[in-house]
């Protein structure tokens, strides 16, 4: 992830994507600002060695504890140069707090790290040196990348690598942007189970990706899923630079309700009998789809929200695919595993 960048600011929004905000943005705060200098402290270093800047996630990991980060402010002072002493002013501001209260602010970085630099995670992401991926965006070549995660497995650093996997291709779709250029061919991303790997800044990816050529999908079963990962202001914002909504039947009131009511209202004629007999005709506003329609959907049943209008339909058939994918049978893997430790 950390191969291809234009500003340091790049590589330091991967670094940080796996850090969870919560209700505090203070500790986001504090790991945005260490992994801001150890990046530029890096960087530079490599710059005065007369060596291109190579470093991945791990590298970053062994220098922020408060003994990495002074052993890396000793560096900078060799370095004549006022980028340096900046630098080295900036990390000594940092390193004013105790040791101990450094560490606790500093643990969710530490965490979101460990959970990229460890396991097969960290052989894929977080040791890496080069990004095949990205590279052959860059080049204006075509490419399928299938991510699938193990999330049952690996869990939260499941997440991490994919919100990191994100941020990534955020930066690029930044880059051609900047460029006033497009992404050609266009780069279409699906993204299932979204609430789980969205982070802070995504909503900007969604607000402005279309302009370059990028086109984004995200799945997910209920609104309460992406308000428990974002918070309810921030999912309502990605939710708003959505251009095409899709509903399914969904499992929750609250969802049924948020559906309910993007599908708006319509002009009906009510017909009014009074006592005497008289016949009138009344136009009133109703909502055009109840809540209780959208938790009783058929199967297949589905709702369109775009510019052109809001439609009713029904999916296609799809025929089976000619090409079948043999995933590996982990149990039985896991099997063979305890049968040699049992024979040893």
């Amino acid at each position: 992830p950390l191969s291809s960048y234009y500003m340091p600011e790049e590589l330091v929004a991967h670094i940080t994507a796996g850090v969870a905000v919560g209700r505090e943005p203070y500790f986001f705060g504090v790991a945005y600002e260490v992994s801001l200098v150890v990046v530029q402290a890096m960087i530079m270093l490599a710059e005065v060695a007369g060596t291109r800047p190579s470093f991945n996630l791990n590298d970053i990991k062994n220098h922020i504890s408060h003994k990495d980060l002074e052993l890396l402010k000793e560096k900078l002072e060799y370095i004549d140069t006022e980028d340096a002493r900046q630098l080295a002013r900036d990390m000594e501001k940092i390193l004013a707090t105790p040791a101990d209260y450094y560490s606790k602010v500093a643990s969710s970085l530490r965490v979101a790290l460990t959970e990229l630099t460890s396991g097969n995670v960290g052989l894929i992401i977080g040791k890496a040196d080069e990004n095949r991926f990205i590279k052959r965006l860059e080049q204006g070549k075509g490419i399928i990348l299938v991510v699938q995660l193990g999330s049952l497995l690996t869990k939260r650093a499941a997440y991490t690598a994919g919100k990191v996997i994100i941020s990534m291709i955020q930066a690029f779709v930044g880059r051609v942007y900047s460029s006033g250029k497009s992404v050609a061919p266009s780069l279409v991303l699906h993204i299932d189970e979204a609430q789980s790997v969205l982070y802070q800044g995504i909503e900007d990816l969604f607000a402005k990706a279309g302009g370059a050529g990028v086109f984004i999908h995200g799945y997910c079963q209920s609104i309460s899923q992406l308000f428990a990962e974002v918070g309810e202001d921030r999912a309502n914002t990605i939710l708003d630079n959505c251009n095409t909504k899709l509903f399914m039947r969904v499992p929750d009131a609250d969802t049924a309700e948020y559906v309910s009511r993007h599908l708006g209202e319509e002009r009906r004629f009510s017909p009014i009998i009074s006592i005497g007999g008289g016949l009138s005709i009344r136009e009133t506003e109703e909502i055009r789809i109840k809540h209780t329609e959208i938790l009783n959907m058929a199967p297949r049943e589905l709702f369109l929200i775009t510019y052109s209008g809001t439609y009713k339909g029904k999916t296609a058939t799809v025929r089976d695919s000619l090409l079948k994918v043999t995933f590996p049978n982990l149990a039985e893997k896991v099997l063979q595993v305890e049968a040699s430790a049992a024979g040893d």
